[in-house]
């Protein structure tokens, strides 16, 4: 119990950490995490609905909604009503979104590599193993 006590912990302050990092040089791009990570999801998925984006991203649609308006006014990604069902909106990444993803991209890499350079690669392998089988259990939905 104890070191499952410990193990969250650090899992914690490693989240908070990367949180922390990631957030200071996206401000730079005038983006914040969750506007960053929706750039990723049509960057690296293509284009996908509203209610689709908010369960990758982990969002409320209602969240969802705010982050999108705000990605759409910053002419990063386009929201177009479906011609079958008027309530679903599809979203695209715009030619100044997969600019800017590409650029916020790129700098963010470079600190990441930073921040685990204190691993070898073969801890680094066996810490992505270990951290797949928690990710694999899904416990956390919904």
């Amino acid at each position: 119990m104890k070191k499952n006590n410990e193990i969250k912990d650090l899992i914690l302050k490693t989240s908070y950490d990367l949180d922390l990092l990631l957030s200071r040089k996206l401000k730079s791009y005038n983006l914040a995490l969750t506007e960053f990570n929706t750039l990723k999801v049509l960057n690296d998925n293509g284009d996908c609905t509203v209610q689709n984006m908010a369960k990758q991203v982990l969002l409320t649609s209602g969240s969802m909604t705010y982050i999108v308006d705000k990605l759409v006014a910053k002419s990063c990604i386009e929201k177009v009503k479906q011609v079958e069902d008027n309530r679903v909106f599809m979203l695209s990444l715009t030619k100044k979104g997969k600019t800017l993803y590409k650029n916020a991209s790129e700098s963010i890499e470079e600190d990441i590599d930073n921040y685990f350079n204190n691993l070898r690669d073969k801890d680094r392998d066996r810490l992505i193993k270990i951290l797949n089988r928690i990710d694999a259990r899904e416990i956390v939905q919904e």
